[in-house]
């Protein structure tokens, strides 16, 4: 099965090579999952990423657009799409992800109103169900 791991130091090539083909590009990197957010869109999206991990990806990959694709996120950053559902590291994750893309100019309006949100929300559903009580990771 094909890799679509990020390796130590490949951040930035990654990410280079995704902004040819995006506006704003978000790279969620943890143990056991790779997630890129897009907005601003130039290409196919699948052809963005086999071009960024230099093979053939399609049919090993979830693509959500739009709504679905917010919704989504929002659900990582909740920990509710989790290996552990209510795995507390993700928040922090989604964090560091969004900061590294804003320090680089890959995250501006959309993108930073979207993560935000997701992490509001990740905080509000640990906090109104107790979610997170009994801290749980992978």
């Amino acid at each position: 099965m094909p890799a679509a791991a990020v390796r130590p130091g490949e951040e930035d090539a990654l990410l280079g090579h995704l902004s040819r083909h995006a506006d704003e590009v978000l790279l969620l990197a943890t143990c056991n999952r790779t997630e890129v957010y897009l907005a601003g869109l130039h290409t196919d999206p699948v052809a963005a990423f086999e071009g960024a991990w230099g093979h053939a990806l399609d049919g090993h990959l979830y693509v959500y657009q739009g709504e679905a694709a917010v919704r989504h996120l929002y659900r990582v950053a909740a920990g509710l799409d989790s290996l552990v559902v209510g795995e507390t590291q993700i928040q922090g994750q989604v964090k560091r992800a969004w900061q590294s893309a804003h320090a680089r100019g890959l995250s501006r309006t959309l993108m930073n109103k979207v993560v935000q949100g997701a992490l509001a929300a990740g905080k509000r559903v640990r906090h109104e169900t107790g979610l997170s009580d009994k801290v749980v990771s992978v």
